[in-house]
């Protein structure tokens, strides 16, 4: 019986992905299972997902048709887990994890009973030739000894201090569900997975997030990424129905909203690949989602720096825009 159900899902992934299904098989933990989702790949994906299958039975390939964004196949995956799996981890088709990654997550599960475990996460360029301005992941501030309550975390990630490749138990992805409308919603649901977890704990073994993949959805500049101002806007409509009493976690997904506007606004700025259409069409959304920010209340950002932002920002779609001018000076 697999303990641990790894969700995968595939597109057009074959020139990394032979590097992620060996990490997988080389896990000291064994009491795994990957469902391996091929969203109907055009490349030789299918076939090295096939070769693996063949391999170890512990690999599960099944292909859908093509959803348009990862979301969509990992829910299916989630639907396809052995329904005796007591736990789910995700990672991308070019993702590697470390030999000890499982364990060290499981063993830390069983030692705190925590319903989501956070490793250890290295930003992966192959070359080595990381930024500076990306700092890994080590514990929460550098400490595995750390245990978060679920608000605590949800703010926390929203702060981009906690990372969302977490090993999460199976009873809380039945509890909350998963959400699949957005190329990011996944990144969504994991937040409220650590929002309804009893406890979120921290743990040693290494996830290898690989950032030099051009063909990534994340690394290409396309309209799809204006889908997060989307996400944000559901995300504070289900908190709102779901945690209406709990103002630290509104307060919270509002500034991570705020943030995500801010930096698509930026992006729409200083992008000059979109058609004039197209520009059209994402600067009627960014206007329409300001707007509906601003229904649920004026901005209040600490410290003098703060009261002038917040002023600019609370006084119109053109003062954002101003704020986001200043706040990116150096960018645009």
């Amino acid at each position: 019986m697999p303990f641990i159900s790894l969700v995968i899902p595939v597109y057009n992934g074959q020139h990394y992905l032979r590097a992620t299904l060996d990490s997988i098989l080389a896990q000291t933990f064994e009491e795994w299972e990957a469902v391996l989702v091929n969203d109907s790949s055009t490349d030789d994906s299918l076939q090295v997902l096939n070769e693996y299958a063949a391999q170890d039975a512990r690999f599960r390939v099944f292909t859908v048709p093509n959803g348009g964004a990862a979301a969509k196949a990992t829910h299916f995956g989630i639907r396809q887990m052995n329904p005796e799996s007591r736990f789910f981890y995700y990672l991308s088709q070019d993702d590697i994890l470390s030999p000890d990654l499982l364990q060290a997550m499981y063993e830390r599960a069983a030692q705190t009973g925590a319903e989501v475990v956070v490793p250890d996460m290295v930003w992966y360029f192959e070359s080595g030739e990381k930024p500076s301005t990306l700092p890994d992941f080590v514990g929460y501030h550098g400490d595995h000894d750390t245990l978060l309550d679920g608000q605590t975390a949800f703010c926390a990630a929203n702060r981009y201090e906690v990372h969302g490749f977490a090993l999460v138990s199976v009873d809380v992805v039945r509890r909350v569900g998963y959400f699949d409308f957005s190329y990011n919603s996944g990144d969504a649901t994991m937040k409220l997975w650590m929002l309804a977890a009893n406890r979120v704990a921290f743990s040693g073994g290494v996830f290898y997030y690989r950032q030099d993949n051009s063909a990534a959805i994340t690394k290409k500049v396309s309209p799809q990424m204006f889908e997060v101002l989307q996400t944000n806007e559901w995300m504070i409509d289900y908190l709102r129905e779901h945690y209406p009493q709990n103002a630290v976690v509104f307060g919270s997904a509002k500034k991570f909203q705020l943030d995500d506007m801010a930096g698509r606004q930026a992006l729409l700025f200083r992008t000059r690949t979109f058609t004039p259409q197209v520009r059209k069409e994402l600067s009627q959304r960014l206007k329409q989602a300001y707007h509906t920010y601003r229904k649920t209340g004026v901005v209040h950002l600490p410290g003098l720096k703060g009261m002038v932002y917040s002023w600019w920002i609370n006084s119109g779609y053109w003062g954002f825009q101003c704020y986001v001018r200043w706040v990116f000076r150096h960018t645009l």
